[in-house]
C-alpha cells in the first residue's frame, strides 16, 4: 500500500518510453476483446471481471487462492467504499462477505482448511494490523504486509517503526506464538513455496539489489536463489506453491529490458485493474496510489510496447470510476480526503489531492484513451475544479492558498511549491484539451513564481525551498491569514 512502488513503476516506464522511441505496433486493441491472466486468475477485459472459482467478480483489488486451488480470498471495492474481504469456495454457489468497514484490507491469504488472514490499514497506511479468522492478532505496532498462510503457519513482513528494520514473522496459528527473524531485504513478495519453506523477494538493504531468498522454517536457514550478484540480476516469474522457481534474469547492460519488466510486473502485481479508483479518497489512496498507477499505464501506452496487459480498458474503467466517485458538492469538488484534517475525520478538499487525480485523467483525455462521454465528463470536472479553487489564488503574488477556515493546520496559508506545481501539470493538460488560454496563462504564472524563488549558487547548483518565501518571512495574527495557525515566526534564515 505504500505509494513508492507506484511512483517507481511510473518512473521506470517513463524512462523506457523516453529511451526506446516509438513503434508502429499498438499496445492494446480498442475492442478490449482479450482475456488476460492477472493475479494468477483469468480476467475478462470486456466485462471487467475476474473468474474466481466460477464466480465473475468485478472491482477486485487483490485475490489469493489456497494451495489446493479450492478456496479463494479476495478484497473487493464496492463503489465509494474501501476494499472489503470476501471468501469463495469451489464447493459453494455464492461468495461470502467477511468484512464491511471504512478501513483498507489488503494482502489476504487463505489455506486449504479455510483459515484466512489479512492486513488492515485504519487511519494511516504507514502502519497496519493483522487479522486471523476475523480476530486481531496480538503483534507490536508497525507495518505488516505480504501475508502468506499455509497449514498452521502464517508468515509476513514486519517493518519496525523505531529503527526501520525488516523482520520475517512466523506465527503459529494454534499456539498463537511467533518467531521474529531479522532480514536484510525489504520484501515485495512473500509466499509459501512448500510445506516448510517460504520464498521471499525484495530489495537488499546492503547492496540495493533485488534478492530472492528461500527460507526453511524448520532449520531456520536462508539460502539465496538466482543471479551471481555481479553479472546479472534475477527476479521471480509467476510463482506457484509446490512448483519450480521460475526466474527472469537480466545482464547488467539490459537496462531498458529490466526496467520495462519491473514496471509491468508492478502494474500486474499491485491492484492490476486499478479497483481503488472506484473507492473513496478518505485515506488519500486515489491521490497517492491510483493517480501514479494511471500515469504508469498511460506512459506504457505511449511507449508502444506490446505487453500482455489490458492497458486501454483498465484506464477507461478507472477513469469512469474516478469521475463517478468525484464530489460535485458546493464545498467539495473532486476527491476529498479525511486523513489530513486536524481531526483525521473531517473532509478536506486540498488542491494538491484533487489535482493529483486530475492530472492522469487529463493525460488520458489527450492520449485519446477515453470514450467521448468519459472525455467530456473529465474536462467538465477539471474546469469545475479550477473554478472551485479560483478564490484561493492570489494573482499578485502568483500563489495558491489553502482555503481559510478549513479543518487543516495551514488553512489560509500559502501552498508549498510542490503542491501548486503539481496542479500546474493539470493546467497544462487542460489547456491542451480545451485550447482555453486562461489555463495556459495560469500554468505560466505558476512556473514564473517558482522560477523567481530559485537560489542560484556560484558552483552551478540551483536550490529552491519547499514553501514560498512569504511563509518563511512569518505572519502575524493581525493579518488574519489563518484560523488554525494565526501567526508564524519568521524562518527567514532557512
Amino acid at each position: 500500500m505504500n505509494p513508492v512502488p507506484f511512483v517507481f513503476a511510473f518512473f521506470i516506464i517513463s524512462f523506457v518510453q523516453g529511451c526506446t522511441g516509438s513503434s508502429s505496433d499498438a499496445v492494446d486493441d480498442l475492442s478490449f476483446s482479450r482475456v488476460y491472466r492477472l493475479q494468477g486468475t483469468q480476467y475478462d477485459a470486456v466485462a471487467g471481471t475476474y473468474n474466481i472459482l466460477g464466480h465473475n467478480v468485478g472491482n477486485v483489488y487483490q485475490v489469493s487462492s489456497s494451495p489446493d486451488n479450492r478456496k479463494a480470498i479476495l478484497s473487493v471495492v464496492e463503489p465509494g467504499s474501501q476494499p472489503d474481504i470476501f471468501i469463495a469456495s469451489i464447493d459453494s454457489d455464492s461468495i461470502s462477505r467477511v468484512t464491511s468497514n471504512e478501513s483498507i484490507e489488503f494482502d489476504p491469504t487463505i489455506n486449504n482448511n479455510g483459515n484466512y488472514a489479512y492486513a488492515l490499514h485504519e487511519n494511516s497506511v504507514t502502519q497496519s494490523s493483522v487479522f486471523l479468522d476475523g480476530d486481531l492478532v496480538d503483534l507490536p505496532s508497525g507495518l505488516y504486509k505480504n501475508l502468506s498462510l499455509h497449514g498452521n503457519t502464517l508468515v509476513m513482513h514486519y517493518m519496525r517503526h523505531n529503527d526501520e528494520t525488516s523482520w520475517l514473522i512466523v506465527y503459529d496459528v494454534e499456539s498463537k506464538t511467533k518467531s521474529q527473524i531479522p532480514i536484510d531485504v525489504v520484501p515485495d513478495y512473500i509466499s509459501f513455496h512448500s510445506h516448510d519453506s517460504v520464498i521471499i523477494q525484495g530489495l537488499n538493504t546492503v547492496n540495493y539489489r533485488n534478492e530472492i531468498l528461500l527460507y526453511n522454517i524448520d532449520s531456520n536457514v536462508f539460502s539465496s536463489i538466482g543471479g551471481d550478484g555481479v553479472g546479472e540480476t534475477c527476479f521471480l516469474g509467476e510463482h506457484k506453491f509446490g512448483g519450480s522457481v521460475e526466474l527472469e534474469c537480466f545482464k547488467e547492460d539490459q537496462i531498458q529490458e529490466r526496467l520495462l519488466f519491473l514496471g509491468v510486473r508492478d502494474l500486474k502485481k499491485n491492484d492490476p485493474t486499478v479497483a481503488l479508483a472506484c473507492s473513496n479518497n478518505y485515506l488519500g489512496r486515489q491521490s497517492w496510489n491510483v493517480s501514479y498507477r494511471l500515469e504508469g499505464l498511460i506512459s506504457l501506452y505511449a511507449s508502444n510496447h506490446i505487453v500482455d496487459y489490458p492497458v486501454q480498458s483498465v484506464v477507461q474503467s478507472a477513469a469512469e470510476c474516478l469521475v463517478s466517485e468525484a464530489s460535485l458538492d458546493i464545498d467539495f469538488v473532486g476527491w476529498p480526503t479525511r486523513k489530513y484534517s486536524i481531526s483525521g475525520s473531517d473532509k478536506l478538499n486540498l488542491l494538491v489531492d484533487g489535482g493529483r487525480v486530475m492530472y492522469p485523467l487529463l493525460l488520458a483525455v489527450n492520449q485519446d484513451l477515453l470514450s467521448e462521454v468519459t472525455r467530456e465528463k473529465v474536462i467538465s470536472l477539471a474546469e469545475d475544479f479550477y473554478d472551485f479553487h479560483e478564490s484561493d489564488y492570489n494573482a499578485v503574488t502568483k500563489n495558491y492558498h489553502f482555503k481559510k477556515g478549513i479543518p487543516f493546520w495551514a488553512d489560509g496559508l500559502w501552498l508549498p511549491f510542490n503542491m501548486q506545481n503539481s496542479f500546474g501539470l493539470s493546467l497544462i493538460e487542460l489547456y491542451y484539451a480545451t485550447n482555453n488560454e486562461k489555463y495556459k496563462r495560469r500554468a505560466l504564472e505558476l512556473a514564473d513564481k517558482f522560477y523567481s524563488e530559485w537560489v542560484h549558487l556560484g558552483d552551478s547548483r540551483t536550490l529552491w525551498r519547499y514553501w514560498p518565501q512569504d511563509f518563511y518571512n512569518g505572519w502575524s495574527a493581525a493579518e488574519g491569514l489563518s484560523v488554525n495557525s494565526p501567526s508564524g515566526l519568521s524562518l527567514i534564515h532557512i
